[in-house]
C-alpha cells in the first residue's frame, strides 16, 4: 500500500509538471502597423466606423485593410497616418463574432499630418438586390453625420445629402471627402453614384 500511495504521488506530480508547460501561455507577439488617415464604414454585424490598417508587408503598396478591431491605448486622430508598434496576443477561445486577437499600443513610431486636401472616400449609400442601407444621419439644420459618429462640413451640398436620405433608389453613393477644419470632421467634396 506504501508503494501505491508513493505511486500516486509521483503520478500527481508529474501531471501537475506537464500541465504548466509553455504550450499553456497565450502568444504574443509585436508587429508594426500604418493606420491610415481616415476611416471607412464596418458593414454587416460590425457597423461602425473603422480604421484602415497596413501591414508590414504591404507598406510599399496602396492596399489597405479594414480593421475590425481596436488598439488598446492608441487615440486615433483623423488627418493623420500612423505607424505604430503594438503588441498583438491571441485570445483563447474568444466568444463568436468577437477578435480572436488583442491589440495594444507599445508605441507611435510616427504620426504624419495629411494635406488638407487629401481626397478620400467613405461609402454614405450601400445597394443591395432589392434595398440599400443609407450610413448618413441628421437634417440641413442640425448638420449631417455619418452613422452618428464623424460630422460632415457640406456648404452648398447639403441638399445633395438630404436627397440621399430621400430617394429610395437602388444605388451605391460614395462620398469624396476632404479633411475639414476641425478636428474629427469631414468636408463633403462631391458625391458619386455607381
Amino acid at each position: 500500500m506504501k508503494h501505491f500511495t508513493l505511486y500516486l504521488l509521483v503520478l500527481f506530480s508529474l501531471l501537475s509538471l506537464s500541465s504548466c508547460s509553455s504550450d499553456d501561455h497565450t502568444p504574443t507577439k509585436e508587429v508594426i502597423l500604418k493606420v491610415n488617415h481616415y476611416e471607412v464604414i464596418g458593414f454587416g454585424p460590425f457597423l461602425g466606423l473603422y480604421n484602415l490598417i497596413q501591414e508590414e508587408d504591404k507598406f510599399t503598396t496602396n492596399e489597405w485593410d479594414i480593421f475590425y478591431n481596436n488598439i488598446s491605448g492608441f487615440n486615433y486622430e483623423f488627418g493623420y497616418i500612423y505607424e505604430v508598434k503594438v503588441l498583438v496576443t491571441k485570445i483563447d477561445n474568444p466568444p463568436a463574432d468577437s477578435p480572436a486577437y488583442k491589440y495594444e499600443l507599445k508605441n507611435i513610431i510616427s504620426k504624419q499630418k495629411v494635406e488638407q486636401n487629401t481626397e478620400f472616400e467613405i461609402t454614405l449609400k450601400k445597394a443591395y438586390s432589392d434595398t440599400s442601407d443609407i450610413y448618413l444621419t441628421g437634417t440641413i439644420d442640425q448638420g449631417f453625420k455619418i452613422i452618428d459618429q464623424l460630422d460632415i462640413e457640406c456648404k452648398e451640398k447639403c441638399e445633395q445629402l438630404k436627397e440621399i436620405q430621400n430617394i429610395k433608389d437602388i444605388e451605391n453613393v460614395i462620398g469624396i471627402f476632404t479633411h475639414g477644419n476641425n478636428p474629427n470632421t469631414i468636408e463633403l467634396v462631391r458625391l458619386e453614384k455607381n
